[in-house]
């Protein structure tokens, strides 16, 4: 099999608009894992959130949350890799966040630490299924944490969001990683922690080579991973950028793009009558 190692984004590639997983695409990712192929979901999302959807799905093996900081165990909960700020690092991203007055998130592995409370924030907190915590200044409460930071998040409405991530890549770009996961939402890692070195980090995993993996995504903080596995496809429902750097767009992830790519490209029944 071409592509043993097959990685998807969640929200708007696996995921579909319902929230559900088409039959489809379920019964392609058993047949893929059941002759000898791996599947990964790679997400943005935080431990805690990603946890009870994959094993809701019956899904196994490994998850990468945190945009590749952390990659978990799915049926254990053991953490394989667990990566994050540095202190110094997590306060001084919230303290210049701070100075332009934005909505801020900053995640330990199991809890979404805040700014505010509003609309915006309900919204994500039902989307993700999870309850935030909210903190009167977030520099502060980090500078006295015990606890280490996977990501920091600024959420900003649809309308100012580029004009706000084109600042923030200024701002921050040369020190961090500055992405979108969706159209609300700028991210802020640690250089080097991307989708991207999730593919590195599962290759290595289970002993195989980068042009052995296949990658699936939606939104700009995929493209790391696209562009790192041996193929990148976006799904048709993608953001413009990171379909002009696939290899392959697909269809949307209503039409059960994961499991059309694994029929196709995995060991599926196409494959195996090839």
């Amino acid at each position: 099999m071409k592509y043993p190692l097959i990685l998807s984004d969640f929200d708007g590639t696996l995921l579909r608009s319902d929230r559900t997983i088409g039959e489809r695409t379920k019964k392609a990712i058993e047949r893929h894992v059941e002759r000898g192929g791996i599947f990964a979901v790679c997400t943005g999302r935080m431990v805690a959130s990603i946890l009870p959807e994959v094993r809701s799905f019956n899904l196994s093996g490994l998850v990468v949350s945190f945009n590749g900081a952390v990659v978990t165990d799915v049926r254990t909960g053991e953490h394989l890799r667990f990566d994050g700020f540095l202190k110094r690092d997590a306060v001084s991203v919230c303290e210049r966040l701070e100075e332009i007055g934005v909505r801020i998130h900053a995640y330990s592995a199991d809890t979404l630490y805040t700014n505010y409370r509003d609309r915006l924030l309900a919204y994500y907190e039902r989307a993700c299924r999870i309850r935030a915590v909210q903190v009167e200044k977030l520099s502060d409460f980090l500078r006295n944490s015990t606890f280490l930071v996977h990501k920091i998040v600024v959420m900003i409405e649809e309308e100012k969001q580029q004009e706000l991530f084109l600042h923030l890549k200024e701002l921050l770009g040369e020190d961090f990683y500055v992405t979108t996961s969706a159209s609300i939402l700028i991210e802020i890692s640690p250089k080097g922690q991307n989708k991207g070195s999730a593919v590195d980090f599962l290759c290595d995993h289970y002993g195989l080579k980068r042009e052995q993996s296949l990658a699936l995504g939606d939104q700009l903080n995929d493209l790391p991973m696209l562009t790192r596995a041996g193929m990148g496809v976006a799904v048709r429902n993608a953001v413009d950028a990171l379909k002009k750097s696939a290899d392959l767009v697909t269809v949307t992830n209503d039409e059960d793009a994961v499991g059309v790519i694994i029929e196709n490209y995995g060991m599926g029944e196409k494959q195996e009558n090839e």
